[in-house]
């Protein structure tokens, strides 16, 4: 109980975070809901409310992306080998300045990650500020990209097969 005071008039002192901030302690990631000299209590969508002692906060590395304004969404997708990849950048960052979730000032940015057997794999990295609701945001994105990519004509692949009869001419009786 002791270690946890001390550690509780520390991130007082520190102002580390608040109530309402976005954070991470190890592997709970939430909304702040309560701090105590004793405690923190962190709201975890789908989970619940964690009562986190301030001993333990203290004790590894934290997060807190409410600091900052702007964090990253990251979209990764795929297109045709046969889709010209400064196409693709066209289209993307097209569909990027459309999202009204993205930050508009701070321009995204696309790479390729690697190149199958069939297929270019794409990352977006794209400016937000609202770090709670990325993955809204990212799926968001992805349902752009693909309307996007229809509209346009590329092609999202995935791997097919080819089955062959090789009986289908022969006279077998």
């Amino acid at each position: 109980t002791l270690t946890n005071f001390i550690a509780g008039v520390v991130l007082h002192m520190e102002k580390a975070y608040r109530i309402g901030d976005f954070v991470k302690f190890d592997k709970i990631d939430g909304v702040v809901v309560e701090t105590t000299w004793r405690t923190t209590k962190v709201r975890q969508k789908g989970v619940g409310i964690h009562s986190i002692p301030n001993g333990m906060i203290v004790k590894q590395p934290s997060v807190n992306f409410s600091k900052l304004n702007e964090h990253f969404a990251f979209v990764t997708f795929t297109a045709s080998m046969n889709d010209k990849p400064n196409k693709v950048f066209e289209v993307v960052l097209d569909v990027v300045n459309k999202t009204h979730r993205v930050i508009k000032k701070s321009e995204a940015d696309i790479r390729i990650t690697r190149i199958g057997d069939y297929f270019i794999e794409y990352e977006l990295r794209a400016w937000i500020d609202d770090y709670d609701n990325r993955r809204f945001i990212e799926s968001d994105i992805l349902k752009t990209i693909w309307y996007a990519f229809k509209r346009n004509n590329i092609i999202m692949p995935y791997p097919t097969n080819e089955v062959v009869n090789h009986f289908a001419h022969e006279d077998v009786h």
